[in-house]
């Protein structure tokens, strides 16, 4: 029995399509739940293996989703390290555990 691609691998392929319309491609990455940093640095550094070159549309949202990727990351992070155990600053404030 055959498996079904992922939405999201489906949706990935949409954005990278260089032969899909503009407006496909940006609604597949808009509704991406958390594109991979790897696609969208393929969207924004200008390629010369490319035929055609990624629309100035595409390549502002993919601009603003990898910040709000990164910035996501970033939070992640922030509240993995904080909510170690042994932390200095995970403990309260009278020092009770």
């Amino acid at each position: 029995m055959a498996e079904f691609m992922a939405p999201e691998t489906a949706l990935s392929r949409l954005v990278e399509d260089d032969a899909a319309p503009v407006g496909a491609r940006m609604r597949a990455l808009r509704e991406l739940p958390h594109p991979s940093l790897k696609m969208l640095m393929r969207l924004l550094v200008d390629s010369k293996k490319r035929k055609r070159p990624i629309p100035a549309k595409i390549r502002a949202l993919a601009a603003l989703r990898y910040a709000e990727e990164i910035r996501l990351q970033n939070v992640r992070r922030i509240m993995r390290v904080a909510t170690t155990p042994g932390n200095p600053s995970s403990s309260n404030a009278l020092g009770i555990e």
